[in-house]
């Protein structure tokens, strides 16, 4: 597939896809094509003062493919669970127990009976705040994961010139200075560019 023409410099021999570009920085160099290769050593060499080009060090590396990266949401550690699954959980649990200190422990019955119920009891009170406080939660992440594909599918579409150092959409006639890319694909706007 050929590629779009850069909106600036009007050239295509210098214009590749954002999404290439960032594959190409995160894969192992004795796997990339020739053809990959030279782009690599191209996008993400270091010019010095004098012209000459150096392999950035590994932090550099790390900056220069952040640069391409697509976007990502929130780091989730846990998917929220239904509070109501929990207590049901807890609630099996406590039966079990219950049925196990009544056959063994016939004295203590009527204190883990109280626990039990006054744990349900709390639950009962708090129950409408919990679910709302689940239920807003579950809201958020929804809304987190559409905003998440919506920027996922304009990186997507995104083309770099390594010329002119931009980025764009070939769909949409405007350029974006690369330091603004993930900005641009989280809101589909850029806020301090000047027109």
């Amino acid at each position: 597939m050929k590629n779009p023409k850069c909106p600036v410099c009007q050239k295509e021999s210098c214009v590749h896809k954002v999404s290439l570009l960032y594959m190409i920085g995160i894969s192992e160099q004795k796997d990339l094509t020739p053809e990959n290769l030279e782009l690599f050593n191209r996008i993400y060499s270091i010019k010095d003062s004098e012209g000459n080009s150096r392999r950035p060090a590994r932090a550099e590396m790390r900056e220069a493919i952040k640069r391409f990266a697509p976007p990502s949401g929130k780091d989730r550690v846990i998917r929220p669970v239904n509070p109501d699954l929990a207590v049901l959980a807890m609630l099996i649990f406590g039966i079990i127990f219950l049925v196990n200190i009544y056959t063994q422990q016939a004295a203590y019955f009527p204190y883990a009976l109280g626990i039990l119920l006054v744990f349900l009891l709390g639950y009962a009170v708090l129950r409408r705040r919990i679910i709302g406080k689940f239920q807003n939660e579950l809201q958020s992440t929804t809304n987190e994961r559409k905003v998440v594909e919506k920027a996922v599918d304009r990186w997507m579409k995104l083309y770099y010139c390594e010329t002119d150092e931009i980025v764009f959409d070939p769909n949409r006639n405007r350029s974006i200075p690369l330091m603004f890319m993930q900005e641009y694909i989280l809101t589909g706007q850029v806020s301090n560019l000047q027109e």
